[in-house]
């Protein structure tokens, strides 16, 4: 399985993972030059577009509130000293997207 951070389709610039277990991973980037938005997929599944999982826009509505989730996820493992560097970095670029979220309301 590749890991989101290792594979970008030239549609997606500026992208930062906000998620990755190795079998689904979240992303968030500009696609085709619009403005930053959410990306999904699952790692070794569907969608596929030749022999790489492919990246979907996640529906606006679903963006903000599937952050808050991961950053709430990301907090309890801090919390609890349970955090890899990995997902601290996670956390991290979940709290930018949340801020630009936020300043472009």
């Amino acid at each position: 399985m590749h890991k989101a951070k290792d594979v970008w389709p030239k549609k997606w610039q500026q992208v930062i993972v906000l998620y990755d277990d190795g079998e689904y991973s979240v992303c968030w980037g500009m696609y085709e030059k619009n403005p930053r938005t959410m990306g999904k997929r699952w790692n070794d599944n569907f969608p596929r577009q030749g022999a790489s999982p492919t990246w979907y826009i996640e529906y606006p509505l679903f963006v903000e509130a599937t952050i808050i989730t991961l950053i709430n996820g990301y907090e309890i493992e801090e919390k609890n000293g349970t955090i890899t560097p990995e997902n601290k970095n996670y956390l991290d670029n979940c709290r930018n997207a949340l801020k630009e979220i936020e300043a472009a309301k």
